[in-house]
């Protein structure tokens, strides 16, 4: 659960302080995104958002969602890929993605496989092949992943 760094209830000015700010990430805007929008729910009248950098004592103001159109996509984005992620948990409590999610992360998941199915199948060959053979473990493939 998260909590309101700093709110002037007067300015109504929100201020998320940082220890230091070298970037501002859009997972920053996003979090005051997210305070900004329950302060809302709740009635408050919010005119700013801007981070504190406490090392430097500089202050970095942020648009509000109504006025950075790109960045209010983005973050409603990512808030719509959280709530479509969910596992279940199967009959053995290991967690599973659930089989209606599977289509969008299936892709995700395929796509560096399929970029080394080649490397991929050579070794599952001659790891068979020295099973088969009875070599010692240590004359067995290794597959490295880079």
């Amino acid at each position: 659960m998260g909590k309101i760094d700093v709110f002037d209830v007067t300015k109504g000015v929100l201020t998320e302080r940082k220890k230091r700010i070298v970037n501002i990430y859009d997972g920053y805007v996003f979090q005051l995104y997210a305070q900004y929008f329950a302060l809302m729910e709740m009635g408050y009248i919010v005119s700013g958002i801007r981070f504190h950098s406490l090392d430097d004592n500089k202050n970095y103001d942020i648009q509000l969602p109504s006025e950075d159109h790109m960045m209010r996509v983005k973050f409603e984005s990512t808030v719509k890929a959280i709530r479509d992620f969910s596992l279940d948990v199967n009959r053995n409590g290991a967690y599973i993605l659930k089989w209606e999610n599977n289509g969008k992360y299936i892709g995700f998941l395929m796509q560096p496989i399929l970029q080394k199915k080649v490397e991929i199948f050579m070794y599952v060959q001659s790891y068979y092949r020295a099973f088969m053979k009875g070599k010692n473990a240590d004359e067995f493939p290794v597959f490295l992943i880079r």
